[in-house]
């Protein structure tokens, strides 16, 4: 099982809402407001996640519109260093027995 950051740029409010929704009813974590964490992931998982979202993307998506998806080992996620006070980053690291860095 993996982690993924997942993050988008996408120009249309509607579709980014619907990509938004997408993630999280794929057990994603919003940490930030374009950036999810996908914790444990196995590859069918991952598989079925990267195809709705393809289905999004296709009919209507701008041509500069893109997902990015990078896999983040365990060992890695706790060297993970960010300012502010950001509670979704940290409930997400917390609820899968991560622990940050500040």
């Amino acid at each position: 099982m993996t982690n993924y950051l997942i993050s988008y740029d996408i120009s249309s409010d509607r579709l980014r809402t619907k990509v938004a929704k997408a993630l999280e009813r794929h057990g994603c974590k919003r940490i930030q407001k374009s950036v999810f964490f996908a914790p444990g992931y196995k590859p069918d998982e991952l598989k079925r996640l990267r195809t709705d979202l393809s289905k999004l993307l296709a009919p209507t998506a701008d041509p500069d519109d893109s997902i990015l998806c990078v896999p983040i080992q365990k060992q890695y996620l706790v060297e993970v260093i960010w300012e502010g006070e950001n509670r979704s980053l940290r409930g997400a690291l917390e609820a899968h027995q991560v622990f940050y860095v500040m």
